[in-house]
């Protein structure tokens, strides 16, 4: 989460400084301005699997097997 606010920051600094400067430099802060979201969206879903990939899919009563053993038959 915190990088994508870092991102939008990015962003919003790129359309100030596009409306202020001129020249090429103007429509490489628009692209970026246009783009970062894209990137910021797709960084942050991949950070999100990884942390589901290091915790686990296990269900709460996985996890109590786990602890107690099987249950009674």
């Amino acid at each position: 989460m915190r990088n994508y606010a870092i991102a939008m920051g990015i962003r919003t600094l790129a359309f100030v400084l596009a409306f202020v400067l001129d020249g090429w430099i103007r429509w490489v802060l628009v692209a970026m301005a246009a783009l970062l979201p894209e990137i910021a969206v797709i960084g942050a879903n991949a950070a999100n699997q990884k942390r589901k990939v290091v915790r686990g899919r296990q269900t709460p009563s996985d996890a109590r097997r786990q602890l107690h053993g099987p249950g009674p038959r």
